[in-house]
């Protein structure tokens, strides 16, 4: 099929190259870390805020409690984290960094959100506002107004993709590298 115009072509590329490099970026991430986007930037998040409740974890991230409470179980079945009850009000729980979490993160390559981020942050502010426009302009058209999307550079379903970051067969290595 011919493309209407160079312009439409050049655009599709674009938006190719952004799924590429985030996927090779995650993969990056998962491969030097055992880590998803989403578990890498939960760490950070609550590195920042720690000890943090599990609810402000999920507001933060705009994520849904069970996604939040699956990515949690994961970080904390690696001994990354640890949750408590609150002692104050024993409905929350709190997280917090263990040790080993700490030192994953330091040891951890340059996540791309983070790259980016720093890299947004030098623009002028007519350009970050242009930037942001244009982008939720390409969402519209594509008809990918998702209200619960997370703030995270990551292919797929949060809850799942933490699992299959951590698959050891073929068939689940070869769904990680095949996103849906």
């Amino acid at each position: 099929m011919p493309f209407k115009s160079d312009t439409y072509k050049n655009l599709l590329i674009a938006l190719r190259q952004i799924l590429k490099v985030t996927a090779s970026q995650s993969k990056r991430l998962a491969k030097e870390t055992g880590l998803s986007t989403a578990q890498f930037i939960t760490m950070q998040t609550i590195e920042s805020n720690s000890p943090v409740s599990a609810g402000t974890l999920a507001r933060e991230l705009n994520l849904k409690q069970a996604t939040m409470t699956a990515i949690l179980i994961r970080l904390e079945e690696r001994g990354l984290i640890t949750r408590t009850r609150d002692a104050s009000d024993k409905r929350r729980v709190l997280v917090s960094l263990t040790n080993e979490g700490s030192a994953m993160l330091e040891a951890a390559p340059t996540a791309l959100q983070n790259r980016i981020e720093d890299r947004f942050a030098a623009l002028e502010n007519w350009e970050q506002h242009q930037l942001l426009a244009s982008i939720q302009r390409v969402v519209k058209l594509m008809d990918a107004e998702d209200p619960e999307a997370a703030p995270l550079l990551e292919f797929g379903n949060l809850s799942t993709t933490a699992t299959i970051v951590q698959a050891n067969t073929a068939d689940e290595q070869e769904a990680w590298d095949s996103p849906s």
